[in-house]
């Protein structure tokens, strides 16, 4: 076709006498444009796309009789992959450019600035809101050109070398996922069903482990909220139990100094395991209750104990559904808040719920306050490792994850009308627990490291050994807990 002189429609180099290219759009008139080669052949279509802030106009051209390039006698045969961006059947190999990792760190921080602004549509945002948008726009925005420019540059480079170039048609995004369960070929045990080799529920068939991990607390992070650490994957339990181990003596400490005393109500939001609503149990007595909560509670049938206590089980969202009625002496969560998009309304709803004269207990983790794996960087293990914790950090910020939620906790909970609000962190610098979180994390998000050129391969296997010793001292995010008290 060619493009009408006037009237509707565009054309390409509309100017042609002006020293710069600029092309014509119907109702907005000739916009300069900034190109970067010449164009080849006659324009046949114009498309215009936009990307973050910045605007591009795609061409069409059609040349009468393209230019042939000149045989090689070449046959090649092309394998991609994730480790190396190709090999080929000669033996080399082309490496990845790695332009994720290059930019991790700037995009972070620009994710952790974003974070802090609850989500607005477009017309509702502020200026400094607009920005951080558009800033985290531009980041992934260059990033993806850089990775298609270089994938381009690559397969220009083959077709010029070689004349016949054979390859198997992967989605190589899939290879770093782990593969879902069938539920005919791996159905799901009820809970406490007995193995007939074990006289009491096995690992695979106890609660929580029969979709492959435990729900609750640090791993809240399932596929169907968009959240990044899957609890349905076989790790999940390993870091639970990590976790428990860490931090289980320090929260139990605090909740000592407030109570619980005989007769209180106490509410465990998005528990992560037994081991606390059994302890709020034994300390509340007969007279108590617990009212222990979760998005899925599939795990918590095996809550079981020396409670005397009446402990209740409830199916219940704490960003989205109205707390339970009643009114309670401590409400108490852990690892919880971090991870959801509305923090804000959660711990709302949250203090609420406290009765006048009752404690709201909230324990998040700080990355930012902290952000290395081995704060002692005094080898090429270490290196290795905080340069792997940057990426897993890199990662949760894409989630909407706040890296420096943890020390906002006592001025948000004054805002909720709170009084006597005292906050401490947990800071466990090294411990076998510490290797085994950190090991269980990492395996988990092996794929999603890979494939977002975090890390290779050979890198995280090489991590993991040294986490298998005891030479390396790693450590994890603070833990801060604070505390506050409903007025009378």
């Amino acid at each position: 076709m060619e493009f009408p002189r006037d009237g509707d429609g565009c054309r390409w180099d509309s100017t042609p006498h002006a020293p710069v290219t600029r092309v014509r759009f119907q109702c907005v008139g000739h916009v300069k444009v900034h190109q970067h080669r010449a164009v080849v052949g006659n324009v046949k279509t114009v498309s215009v796309k936009r990307e973050g802030g910045k605007w591009f106009v795609v061409l069409t051209a059609e040349r009468a009789q393209p230019e042939r390039l000149a045989p090689t006698g070449s046959v090649v045969g092309i394998d991609l992959g994730i480790a190396n961006f190709l090999a080929d059947s000669g033996g080399s190999f082309v490496a990845r450019p790695r332009y994720g990792r290059k930019a991790a760190e700037k995009l972070e921080a620009a994710q952790r600035a974003l974070s802090r602004y609850p989500r607005r549509k477009a017309h509702d945002r502020t200026a400094n809101h607009q920005r951080a948008v558009e800033k985290v726009a531009e980041l992934h925005g260059k990033i993806r050109r850089q990775s298609l420019g270089h994938a381009h540059k690559t397969a220009l480079s083959l077709f010029r070398e070689h004349d016949f170039i054979a390859y198997e048609d992967l989605k190589i995004r899939n290879i770093g996922k782990a593969p879902a369960a069938h539920h005919r070929t791996a159905p799901r045990p009820r809970p406490g069903v007995r193995c007939a080799a074990h006289p009491a529920p096995c690992r695979r068939h106890r609660p929580g482990y029969a979709d492959g991990g435990r729900r609750g607390r640090m791993g809240r992070m399932t596929s169907e909220t968009g959240y990044l650490l899957d609890n349905r994957q076989r790790e999940a339990g390993r870091r639970f139990d990590a976790l428990a181990e860490l931090f289980d003596p320090w929260t139990l400490d605090h909740l000592d100094h407030l109570g619980p005393a005989a007769g209180w109500r106490c509410w465990e939001v998005g528990a992560g395991g037994p081991s606390v609503p059994t302890a709020l149990a034994e300390r509340a007595g007969p007279t108590g209750q617990v009212l222990v909560t979760d998005i899925d509670t599939s795990w918590l049938t095996e809550l079981s104990g020396p409670a005397a206590a009446p402990i209740e089980v409830r199916r219940h969202d704490v960003a989205r559904d109205e707390p339970p009625g009643g009114g309670f002496d401590l409400v108490h969560a852990r690892l919880v808040l971090v991870h959801l998009p509305d923090r804000a309304e959660a711990l709302r709803r949250m203090a609420e719920a406290v009765r006048p004269g009752g404690w709201l207990v909230v324990e998040d983790a700080d990355p930012a306050l902290q952000p290395l794996a081995c704060p002692d960087e005094r080898g090429p293990a270490e290196e290795l490792a905080n340069r792997i914790r940057r990426g897993f950090r890199a990662l949760l910020a894409e989630r909407g994850v706040d890296l420096a939620f943890g020390r906002t906790l006592p001025a948000l909970l004054r805002g909720a009308g709170l009084h006597d609000v005292r906050a401490e962190g947990c800071f466990p610098l090294t411990s076998p627990a510490c290797r085994e979180l950190e090991a269980a994390t990492v395996r988990q998000l092996r794929g999603r490291l890979v494939a977002g050129e975090l890390a290779t391969e050979e890198e995280i296997e090489r991590h993991l050994d040294h986490l298998r010793g005891e030479a390396m001292d790693v450590t994890t995010a603070p833990l801060i807990t604070c505390w506050g008290r409903r007025p009378h």
